[in-house]
């Protein structure tokens, strides 16, 4: 009972950060103390639910190109349980930001941002260990093992659940964006409509609540890019909407990061989030954390009209 109330502790400390988690080595190989495994979402739900990770050198670098598999275990007051394996993927994310030099000229800088998705299929409420049978490009096989709690509802809109009516910013002057968001180069077509206007209509949406200069996870200019690469790719099917979650004239004067009225509807506490919205006004999929077009685009290809007027 004393090993499942200390594993609880660690569970329930990892994830009321985004950015501290615990990581232990497991027993089949030894573990790489000069890495650690960041968890780039705050709750994991039951059933099948993703499990977005980056491994972190000690020098604050990333890991890529591993060959991982994942082995889950439940939780007991005597044992822990496995319950299932899946092999883990690597997913890229190009972003294009602009960068002016001082006589005024663009020059657009490309770089890349990856993370590593387990999906699990089958996730009951408790305490999980996650151990990760890691093989990198060089170097010796290691483990690390990474715990969270499982938790069968959540405070923000789940799949199936009816969405707020939310009136978000938009703009009628593309010179207005600024004003409303922090993306660099932002997309005009991305802050056109509301949410409310979009449920009268019965449009498909995507809702991507993400903060390129202010995020506090580092992962809103990824997501904020993928958004827009698949805007590119979509908008004549489905509506698509960037919410910044923070008051940016807060931000701005005294960088202060407070949710706005709208981020609380949607009961956010963290950052960033993309939603799916059906045509009916429910969530088919929701994303929080990193993720790439690769894995978005399938879910908005599900809820996507033959022609959207």
């Amino acid at each position: 009972m004393h090993r499942r109330k200390a594993l609880q502790g660690l569970a329930s400390a990892s994830l009321a950060s985004i950015t501290s988690i615990t990581t232990l080595g497991c027993s089949t190989t030894e573990d790489n103390p000069d890495v650690s495994v960041l968890l780039t979402l705050s709750e994991v739900l039951t059933g099948k639910h993703r499990i977005p990770f980056t491994l972190i050198n000690k020098d604050g670098s990333r890991i890529h190109g591993a060959t991982i598999k994942a082995y889950f275990y439940k939780l007991q007051d005597q044992h822990d349980e496995f319950m299932f394996s899946t092999t883990v993927a690597e997913h890229s994310i190009a972003i294009s930001q602009n960068h002016i030099h001082k006589d005024g000229e663009v020059h657009e800088h490309l770089h890349n941002s990856d993370y590593y998705l387990a999906v699990g299929k089958a996730f009951e409420p408790g305490l999980w260990r996650a151990n990760l049978e890691i093989q990198p490009t060089n170097g010796r096989d290691y483990t690390k093992s990474t715990f969270f709690d499982v938790q069968d509802q959540s405070q923000t809109p789940m799949i199936g659940d009816p969405i707020p009516p939310s009136v978000n910013p938009v703009i009628v002057d593309p010179g207005d964006i600024a004003n409303i968001s922090t993306a660099d180069p932002p997309v005009a077509g991305m802050y056109r409509h509301t949410v409310a206007a979009c449920l009268d209509r019965a449009e498909p949406m995507v809702i991507a609540f993400s903060t390129p200069a202010f995020c506090r996870s580092q992962m809103c200019g990824p997501v904020t890019a993928v958004a827009a690469e698949l805007y590119n790719r979509w908008q004549d099917h489905v509506r698509f909407i960037h919410i910044e979650p923070f008051d940016l004239v807060a931000a701005r004067t005294d960088g202060q990061l407070t949710f706005t009225p709208v981020a609380r509807e949607w009961n956010l506490k963290t950052e960033p989030w993309i939603f799916v919205i059906d045509t009916g006004g429910h969530v088919a999929a929701r994303f929080e954390g990193i993720v790439s077009a690769e894995e978005l685009e399938p879910a908005i290809e599900a809820i996507a009209v033959t022609t959207r007027t």
